[in-house]
């Protein structure tokens, strides 16, 4: 049987039969083939014994690369090729068509804003409501649509060249068309800002988080699974998600998982390779894969390395290798491992799946010949026995967030009520942002259409 990324051992079969010279020969040469996609790590990195040995690992488990449980059957895949998939899983079209449509908000005319409710060091981001639903009777069960407006000022845009990446990031969004992906209601600019506008979830996994005294491997296994399906879509889409966090996996109201926030997101070229400037690395440091900070260049691997750090913090409650913006001692922390007390009671299913998840090397790293498939096949999800019911919405969430404690619903429903003390919102609020000089006024080609 095949070996798994990750599996750090000889070539010598499962079954324990003599190995075959031909079929090392072949894992040879498509490991060479595979490596051009992923560039190795320094060999202090690669070597390293913390995430390869018993850190995560029962040394009696069964899981162990190697072992000979049948349970092993399940964690082999065909490394027959590296390529991604080009087609996309197939999604619940019931709940899709009830989402607002791409483009339906085109003009500040289209929106009323609510609140700003965050502020970021380039953007803020404000509840809305529609201004097609002004004065409409939404009777007991339906209320009305909540949309997210995230507004950039053109002024900090040119400053800082973000004009093209906000751009992109709206042409991303515009693109996708997934259950667990934020969805993309318009945008439009005006003489002072750029505006991006999307559905609403208000509740992040990193709230759940603090709000659960313990997050059972049942729960963390609901929500890792949605987030895989999440990236396996983004993926198939030739696109990197590069920013996953517990604070970008928004909860929606029906209690799944929503991805938000591809500002960060990048597409890949032909080779599947990203190629990203160290001078502008991501500031999250504890989620960056060390081979970001070592070559610059990762390719979708990059991804399933944040769902390793996600699935870490959900089930120890804390990052593995710890949060610091210097990157020689974030990588002696990849180097020395997480605590190997911290997934005490944990599974031992668990633990594989985190070493594997969390290996430093990409093209060892699980996920980096089939992508999510590989990952699908995991012991952890043998709960799980048809994923297509993950895209379809039929797994119960342990969480259903209530909207009347959030109580966005009951502001939006005021705005409705009164609009036109709402309309201004925006520009009343640049009072408190507002810095030296005037706005700039000037059409920003990249963001039309």
């Amino acid at each position: 049987m095949p070996l798994t990324p990750g599996h750090k051992g000889s070539a010598n079969l499962v079954s324990g039969s003599s190995p075959n010279i031909m079929a090392t020969q072949e894992q040879k040469s498509r490991k060479s083939e595979h490596s051009k996609l992923a560039p190795p790590l320094p060999s202090k990195i690669s070597a390293t014994k913390s995430l390869s040995h018993s850190n995560f690992l029962d040394p009696q488990s069964p899981l162990q690369p190697g072992g000979s449980s049948p349970s092993n059957s399940r964690l082999g895949t065909d490394r027959s090729s590296p390529n991604l998939s080009k087609k996309s899983p197939a999604v619940s079209q019931a709940f899709l068509s009830r989402r607002l449509k791409a483009d339906q908000v085109t003009s500040c005319e289209d929106i009323i804003i609510v609140t700003r409710f965050h502020t970021c060091t380039n953007t803020r981001l404000y509840l809305a409501g529609l201004v097609s639903e002004v004065g409409m009777d939404m009777g007991e069960t339906k209320t009305p649509a909540l949309l997210t407006v995230k507004v950039m000022r053109k002024r900090d845009a040119k400053h800082r060249q973000l004009e093209k990446a906000f751009a992109t990031e709206r042409d991303i969004l515009r693109e996708l068309n997934h259950p667990f992906v934020i969805q993309f209601v318009g945008s439009f600019q005006d003489p002072k800002n750029l505006y991006i506008v999307m559905e609403y979830a208000g509740l992040s996994l990193r709230q759940f988080m603090r709000q659960a005294r313990k997050i059972l491997e049942d729960q963390a296994r609901f929500y890792i699974a949605e987030i895989i399906m999440a990236l396996e879509y983004v993926h198939s889409k030739g696109i990197v998600y590069c920013d996953l966090r517990p604070e970008t996996v928004l909860i929606t109201a029906t209690g799944h998982i929503t991805l938000c926030s591809f500002s960060k997101a990048r597409r890949m070229s032909s080779n599947s390779i990203v190629q990203w400037s160290n001078s502008n690395l991501p500031e999250s440091s504890g989620y960056v894969p060390p081979e970001l900070i070592s070559h610059g260049v990762f390719n979708q691997t990059y991804d399933w390395w944040g769902v390793g750090i996600v699935l870490y913090e959900l089930l120890a409650g804390d990052l593995p290798f710890g949060k610091c913006d210097n990157p020689q001692l974030y990588m002696k922390s990849i180097q020395s491992g997480p605590s190997p007390n911290a997934l005490a009671d944990s599974s031992a299913a668990a633990r594989d799946l985190l070493k594997r998840l969390l290996t430093p090397t990409p093209r060892d790293r699980i996920g980096s010949w089939h992508d999510a498939t590989d990952i699908k096949c995991h012991v952890w999800f043998h709960s799980i026995a048809r994923w297509s019911a993950v895209n379809e919405l039929h797994l119960t969430p342990p969480l259903i967030p209530s909207m009347n404690e959030r109580n966005e619903t009951t502001q939006t429903q005021k705005a409705l009520d009164d609009p036109w003390g709402r309309l201004k919102k925006v520009d009343d609020d640049e009072e408190e942002w507002e810095r030296v000089g005037g706005p700039l006024d000037e059409t920003f080609e990249c963001f039309n259409f």
